[in-house]
């Protein structure tokens, strides 16, 4: 826009209609087998809520908006919704008949109002009175047109056949007297013929006739349009063969529409592709559903607690396997569905509040919901092309993702990366590529690591420290995901493209799908060369393992093996969760969702420790570290082959210097180099409390540093005469950091508060 106040870019993720087509896929709002296997489509699930409740009224109302032949549903219909109960795969499916019998006998016999629809001026007439032509009188009558029914027989009791004699007179008149509250004239005992049907047709704006009559006075065999019930007579319409009383009444509700469509000059086939009974693409499972038996009733019917019992068996059909595994759904209370038009909604936003940003940040982009779907719908794969979309049109606060994006770059940076042949060696058949997040929390693995490496693999391998770029991938940053690949990849290069052996499933992940780079993990190295001789073997009657698959291994069956293969080999006895494999679900750091929402991060991490009480394995070092801060004794696998068990998660200050210590001491360990250092001509005193606070608010102790560096250069310093505690600030970036502190001694600085305010003002 080309003036002077800030123009907005429009581009949503994806157009109308790929979100109907991936909210299709999802399966939630789907309705039951119940009631799609219903020719007329019963709300079974919400009779069965409303006798849960005891309700019987509401339960007769839901049958009666459905039909107005209540009474003839609940006695003769033949209840296919029965044979479509989710339950009968158990062994007994809900008796449904029984329960609309329940609620005619017990709820209220409230007096219905009149159809008070606008009349229209179109005449429809119906010969014949059998239950299709009573269906399409009531149907069309309904719509405001005046109809015509006219019958051979005498009344329409005696039209109606055999299965009346079922139902207790004074229900089926109570049906039949809806006919009342229509334009409706009656005609019994005529003779129809083909003349009849030709003086009609130049009479009426429609005609349907009964299937038996079109049979028997329709010449020539005219046909009969099964999806519309059109005949190749203009205006004429039949019905079709069904013995069944609820396929009647299902074929008369389409005829109507089909004759509201004709007389108003609409498309008749639209949109009908889900008229009487079909397959529900809804996915439910009986796993965790307890068995049971249908009730009996103790009489000829149920009584009122009898039914209230076979109603509590329903299970209220429903998909939300995906939302059972994942606490980020759980903390939103949505299913995929639900997500997604929200977070297409918030993208269409072009000024205002975009109040789906949080959600659309919280998800930790697992491909979870994906695993676990039967239809794969990926929810992540739209929350991080949502994040790319709002990061290319500006709507995405850049402090969004800032502390994460930092992080990643010191781990790039000269202070802690590193690219380095083996010593002695001008050449690599293999480069240890450990993540930055194992040398952060680890180094001494590492450290480990990469020695035994050297003495156990030939051909001479190097080493490399940094990060993959997962972090600018989950941010939405593309350009600056792909300035990442490219850096790996210059530095892979110079050291003659030796195979990458790694030790992170999410950094095996990125480099394999974002670059053409040789990977291996570490853990199938391991299984090649065998494990160290100085590994602890597990003693008999020793502790017992769960196995928390990473996110990152996702579809990696191999890697998941490997790992079980492993721990076997070290004689430990392990245990599956109930979420493992490609359905584990995230630590709560995948997708930078400790960043960006530490409520529902921690929920996510309280979920993978929930599963069970044993002792926790992990391969993948955010997971260990994060469950051993909720208290969990928890192990990288690395650690266990090495010796290592710290039970201690470093905050985000110790991970800063961890990354930069490394470096430093592999380069005088191994090479014999001295490291870059950058050191401060005074000292801080930390306690536990501001360092909490600090690990809350994502404030590095190299952050304080730096503000009152520049303090003591700047004098940028207030004095509360009251406490004499010192107060100074500096933006960095986009964050300003304010620090109250406190000199104790000549250069030594006690720190009390340390604050923080991440965000950026723009200029109208």
């Amino acid at each position: 826009m080309e003036d002077s106040k800030k123009g907005y870019i429009m581009k949503q993720v994806f157009g109308q209609k790929e979100l109907h087509e991936r909210e299709a896929i999802c399966t939630q709002q789907q309705p039951p087998n119940c009631m799609t296997t219903c020719p007329i489509h019963l709300d079974v699930c919400g009779i069965c809520d409303a006798l849960k409740n005891q309700d019987f009224s509401k339960g007769r109302s839901i049958i009666e908006k459905s039909t107005s032949f209540a009474h003839i549903i609940a006695y003769a219909c033949e209840a296919p919704c029965e044979a479509g109960c989710k339950l009968n795969e158990q062994g007994q499916g809900i008796q449904i008949r029984e329960l609309e019998r329940a609620c005619l006998r017990f709820g209220t016999n409230q007096t219905r109002p009149r159809f008070l629809l606008p009349k229209k001026s179109s005449k429809v007439a119906i010969l014949g009175a059998d239950m299709f032509c009573l269906s399409v009188a009531m149907e069309i009558g309904k719509k405001g047109y005046p109809i015509k029914l006219v019958s051979e027989g005498d009344n329409l009791i005696s039209q109606l056949g055999a299965f009346h004699f079922k139902i207790p007179e004074a229900d089926l008149k109570a049906d039949l007297s809806m006919f009342h509250c229509l334009e409706a004239e009656f005609c019994f005992g005529e003779v129809i013929n083909l003349e009849m049907l030709t003086s009609m047709l130049e009479q009426f704006d429609a005609i349907c006739i009964s299937q038996e009559l079109f049979k028997r006075i329709i010449p020539n065999q005219s046909i009969i349009n099964e999806e519309t019930l059109e005949t190749d007579i203009e205006k004429l319409f039949a019905g079709l063969p069904d013995s069944s009383v609820i396929g009647q009444l299902s074929i008369g509700k389409k005829a109507a529409i089909s004759i509201d469509r004709f007389i108003q000059k609409v498309s008749i086939k639209v949109g009908r592709e889900q008229e009487g009974s079909y397959q529900t693409t809804l996915f439910t499972s009986l796993e965790e559903v307890e068995q049971s038996k249908r009730i009996v009733p103790s009489g000829d019917a149920y009584t009122k607690e009898e039914a209230i019992l076979e109603a509590k068996r329903c299970i209220h059909c429903e998909c939300l396997e995906c939302v059972k595994g994942c606490a980020f759904m759980q903390h939103y209370n949505k299913y995929p569905k639900q997500a997604i038009r929200e977070i297409y909604n918030n993208l269409a936003i072009v000024m205002g509040n975009h109040l789906a940003n949080d959600m659309i940040n919280s998800c930790s982009l697992c491909g979870q919901c994906k695993a676990i779907c039967p239809n794969d719908f990926d929810l992540g794969e739209v929350c991080k092309l949502a994040r790319q979309t709002m990061i290319k049109t500006e709507k995405m606060p850049q402090s969004t993702y800032e502390f994460a994006l930092l992080d990643m770059a010191f781990s790039n940076s000269d202070k802690c990366f590193l690219a380095k042949h083996q010593p002695d060696w001008n050449k690599s058949a293999y480069v240890f590529f450990p993540g930055c997040q194992m040398g952060a929390s680890a180094p001494e693995t590492v450290r480990k690591v990469y020695m035994d490496l050297t003495r156990r693999l030939s051909g001479g391998v190097s080493l490399m420290l940094g990060c993959c770029g997962a972090i600018a991938d989950w941010s939405g940053q593309q350009e600056l995901f792909e300035e990442s690949i490219q850096k790996l990849m210059l530095e892979w290069e110079k050291l003659g493209k030796p195979k990458v052996i790694t030790a992170c499933p999410s950094c095996y992940r990125v480099l394999s799908e974002a670059s053409n780079m040789k990977l291996v993990g570490i853990w199938e190295i391991l299984e090649e060369i065998g494990l160290p001789d100085n590994v602890r073997i597990r003693q008999e009657g020793g502790e017992v393992l769960a196995i928390h698959d990473a996110c990152g291994a996702r579809n990696q069956e191999a890697i998941q093996n490997s790992i079980r293969n492993l721990v076997t080999k070290m004689g430990y006895e392990t245990v599956e969760l109930p979420f493992s494999g490609d359905t584990a679900p995230c630590c709560g750091f995948g997708g930078l969702t400790s960043f960006t929402n530490q409520e529902v991060a921690k929920r996510m991490t309280d979920l993978c420790i929930g599963q069970s009480d044993a002792s926790y394995l992990t391969y993948c070092m955010n997971c260990r570290d994060r469950f051993v801060k909720q208290g969990k004794n928890a192990r990288h696998i690395l650690e266990l082959i090495y010796g290592e068990n710290p039970q201690v998660s470093p905050d985000l200050s110790k991970r800063h210097y961890n990354r930069m210590i490394l470096k430093q001491t592999l380069l005088q360990e191994v090479w014999g180099e001295e490291g870059m250092k950058q050191t401060y001509n005074f000292q801080l005193v930390i306690e536990e409390e501001i360092r909490n606070q600090m690990e809350e608010r994502m404030i590095l102790e190299s952050d304080i540093m730096e503000v009152l560096d520049f303090a003591r250069k700047s004098h940028n310093i207030i004095r509360d005469t009251q406490t004499q505690l010192l107060l100074t600030n500096q933006r960095i970036g986009n964050v300003t950091f304010w620090i109250k502190y406190k000199e104790v001694a000549d250069n030594v600085y006690q720190i009390y508060s340390a604050y923080s305010l991440r965000m950026t003002v723009e200029e109208e």
